[in-house]
């Protein structure tokens, strides 16, 4: 199932880099949400939308959806969201950035 590459610059296109980061974060939960469907036999007999994406990232992994380095990656996105939604005068720091570039390191001279 390809990516909606229409609906991520439909809603990337704000002005506060937390609300890009947070954005971001949905768009790559429904990124999890089509892997889930395109590697299960029976999609629909997994209510995903009572999972956390944490739960559908690790099911991904398990079932050969997701590499080591793609599942580091999201973890390393899905803590920072935590943080970002959860603390009211939360930002996104360089030095978290800087964090997230290690696990998606290998996805660099790719292209999508």
């Amino acid at each position: 199932m390809p990516l909606d590459y229409l609906l991520f610059r439909e809603h990337m296109g704000t002005k506060s880099s937390l609300e890009c980061f947070l954005k971001g974060h949905l768009w790559l939960e429904l990124c999890v949400n089509n892997a889930l469907s395109v590697h299960l036999a029976n999609p629909s007999a997994l209510p995903t939308d009572r999972l956390t994406i944490a739960t559908k990232v690790a099911l991904c992994h398990a079932l050969g959806a997701f590499r080591d380095a793609d599942v580091s990656a999201l973890r390393s996105l899905n803590r920072l969201r935590n943080l970002l939604a959860h603390r009211v005068a939360a930002e996104i720091e360089p030095e978290a950035l800087g964090a997230l570039r290690e696990p998606m390191a290998d996805h660099d001279d790719q292209q999508y």
